[in-house]
């Protein structure tokens, strides 16, 4: 009677707890399916959702990068102050007034490195110039694809002992439409420079040589005007390859016949393409480096 009592109560407790248990399964197995549910539910719109925001984010950058840098590559300027300021490569400097480098500067300015700069006059009245004798206007080192355009280069005082613009080791100058005037003791100097070209411009009136070109190639003159240097060298070329001058004039009012006043001081080959020589009172120098065609000399 024991054992059976024992095993009904047994029976009893048994079947007491199923019930329990059956409710408790119930209600788990929903919650265990929703939370799988979310966190699926989370982790893939969210990969999605950010993969998209960063190219967007990418792609918005590019592109106002891309913006801001065409529009901030076109530079105004108006002042000396300015002018430096904007200096950069891969950028274009259009000057809207005169200026004077030794307004702000009590040392030369000299360009190092910089590429693709465009320097320009918002019209050809426009001066750049230094006070300073003893200092260059312009001096450039190793730079690549120059343009200089629509200005007038010089110094404002007398006895000058540095030179209007120096190339040094650069590739790819271009001047155009300029006016390069003394007392500079030089006008243009191109050293261990390739690939250089002047066009529609004026050298003149600068106290040693006009032009000196020298361990340089591929240097070309046209449609200019080299006239008047106050000791009577209108250039001196040394050791250079393939300079050649089409259309210009060279003019020498200046001077007196002597060995020091020559017109050319050259110790290489030159040409001298549909050119114009005008010398009073000077010696035209070592012709026999010039290789001439369709040339007039007076």
């Amino acid at each position: 009677m024991r054992s059976q009592t024992k095993e009904t109560i047994k029976m009893k407790k048994i079947t007491a707890i199923v019930p329990f248990l059956l409710i408790a399964l119930l209600v788990l197995l929903p919650l265990q399916g929703e939370a799988q549910s979310i966190s699926r539910g989370k982790k893939k719109p969210a990969t999605t959702t950010t993969t998209k925001k960063k190219n967007q984010t990418s792609t918005k950058r590019t592109s106002s990068k891309t913006k801001t840098n065409s529009s901030a590559n076109v530079i105004n300027v108006s002042s000396t102050e300015q002018f430096l300021d904007a200096l950069g490569s891969n950028k274009t400097i259009v000057i809207q007034k005169s200026i004077n480098l030794s307004s702000v500067l009590d040392h030369e300015l000299e360009l190092v490195g910089y590429k693709n700069l465009t320097i320009k006059g918002v019209n050809p009245s426009i001066k750049f110039e230094v006070t300073r004798g003893d200092h260059d206007v312009l001096d450039f080192a190793s730079c690549e694809n120059i343009s200089i355009s629509n200005l007038i280069f010089g110094h404002e005082s007398a006895g000058c002992y540095a030179a209007v613009l120096v190339f040094n080791e650069c590739k790819g100058v271009t001047i155009s439409s300029c006016d390069i005037y003394g007392c500079g003791y030089k006008g243009i100097v191109i050293e261990k420079s390739d690939n250089f070209l002047c066009t529609n411009s004026n050298i003149h009136d600068c106290w040693t040589e006009l032009l000196e070109i020298s361990q340089s190639k591929n240097i070309t003159f046209k449609n200019s005007i080299i006239k008047d240097s106050g000791c009577g060298t209108l250039m001196y070329v040394s050791s250079s390859d393939q300079v050649k001058f089409e259309k210009c004039t060279f003019t020498q009012t200046k001077g007196a016949i002597t060995d020091w006043w020559t017109c050319f001081k050259l110790n290489c080959y030159i040409s001298l393409v549909n050119c114009t020589i005008r010398s009073k009172n000077t010696y035209l120098g070592d012709t026999q480096y010039i290789k001439q065609s369709g040339c007039k000399w007076y």
